[in-house]
């Protein structure tokens, strides 16, 4: 599945991040009951329509994006097979032999740290913002919000721990060990 996604058109993405965002909105409105269950799903896939109609083309333009950073410069790219390792290699797993993969990998690796840069100006104070309504949300309506507080409390931890990650990796790549 994950392959099929790597090579997915722009409104397979906006299906599948609009369903799961449909999906979340549902189980949260559920939770409440102010509104009954129908107004409450139709809500939800407009809601998860909307998120997947943006998301859809904006994940396809980061892959691309990425697909772009791992090319050597004057080339096509890698074929699919070269791509994957360089993309699993980014990320985990052993360092490849392939001298042209391990340098894939290693652009990507520099393509996502500075993205991961530029985002960290404000992605930390956005969920810092979120996180404390949804503990005055948590507070003052139901205790599901407390879902919302660990996951961007998650989100958090991930953009302050993952630099750090991709900045080892990209020495273990560089090495070649």
């Amino acid at each position: 599945m994950r392959s099929r996604m790597q090579a997915a058109p722009w409104w397979v993405w906006s299906l599948v991040m609009g369903l799961y965002f449909a999906a979340v909105l549902a189980v949260f409105g559920l939770s409440q009951r102010p509104q009954g269950v129908l107004p409450t799903i139709v809500g939800a896939l407009v809601g998860g329509g909307l998120f997947g109609g943006f998301m859809g083309p904006y994940l396809v333009r980061q892959r691309d994006s990425a697909r772009v950073a791992m090319s050597p410069s004057g080339s096509d790219g890698l074929d699919e097979t070269r791509s994957s390792e360089a993309i699993r290699a980014a990320s985990r797993g052993g360092i490849p032999r392939d001298p042209v993969v391990r340098e894939a990998a290693a652009r990507l690796v520099r393509y996502r740290l500075a993205l991961a840069a530029d985002q960290r100006r404000w992605a930390i104070p956005m969920f810092v913002v979120l996180i404390g309504v949804a503990v005055v949300l948590a507070l003052l309506m139901t205790l599901l919000w407390w879902l919302a507080v660990v996951l961007f409390g998650a989100a958090l931890v991930s953009i302050v721990v993952q630099p750090r990650r991709m900045a080892a990796r990209l020495r273990q790549l560089e090495t070649g060990s």
